[in-house]
C-alpha cells in the first residue's frame, strides 16, 4: 500500500522533471520564483489584475492540470504545488515525511 508521503514524494519528482524538460519551464519556473499574490494563492490568484502575464497564468493552469491528473485536489493540490515549489527553489527532491523535526 502507498502511504501519502509516499505518493507525495513520487508525484512531486515527476513533476518537477516534468517542468524541467517542458519548452517552457524557464516560465514556469519564474511562475514559482514570482509567487502567487498575497492573500491567495497561485491558482485563485488568476484573476488578480496586472499581476500574472499570459505566460504565467497558461504556466499556472498546465501546473494545475498536471497535478490534478496525478490524483491531488482541494488541500493536497496546494501541498504538491508547494512540494514542487520547494525543489525548485533548493535544487532537491523532496523527502517526506521531514526527517529534521526536533522534539
Amino acid at each position: 500500500m502507498t502511504t501519502l508521503y509516499t505518493k507525495l514524494n513520487a508525484d512531486t519528482r515527476t513533476l518537477v522533471e516534468m517542468v524541467n524538460q517542458h519548452d517552457k519551464s524557464h516560465i514556469i519556473k519564474e511562475v514559482f520564483k514570482k509567487g502567487p499574490p498575497k492573500q491567495t494563492r497561485y491558482f485563485w490568484g488568476l484573476n488578480i489584475p496586472n499581476y500574472w502575464t499570459k505566460e504565467e497564468k497558461l504556466a499556472i493552469n498546465l501546473i494545475h492540470t498536471w497535478i490534478l491528473q496525478k490524483g491531488w485536489e482541494c488541500g493536497g493540490y496546494s501541498i504538491v504545488f508547494n512540494s514542487i515549489k520547494r525543489c525548485l527553489d533548493n535544487s532537491e527532491m523532496p523527502s517526506y515525511p521531514p526527517t529534521n523535526r526536533t522534539g
